[in-house]
């Protein structure tokens, strides 16, 4: 699967859920964990409103009342 392939289906995964973890994102899409950390932080890069949460049930979620950007396409 190629980078922006697989970040674009992140993206998705991301908005269907209210939490997650690396760890989920690791398992989901069958990538290590520094390749995980890179496309979240690319996402975030890419103005998706992400939170962190430290300890030991961290993990991400998306702000609430936030407007997720267009997501666009080109060939």
């Amino acid at each position: 699967m190629k980078k922006v392939e697989r970040i674009n289906i992140i993206m998705r995964y991301i908005n269907n859920r209210a939490h997650f973890t690396i760890s989920e994102i690791m398992q989901e899409f069958n990538i290590s964990r520094s390749t995980a950390f890179r496309d979240i932080k690319e996402i975030e890069g890419m103005s998706m409103p992400l939170v962190a949460e430290v300890g030991r049930d961290g993990g991400y979620f998306v702000m609430n009342n936030s407007v997720l950007p267009t997501v666009r396409f080109t060939e």
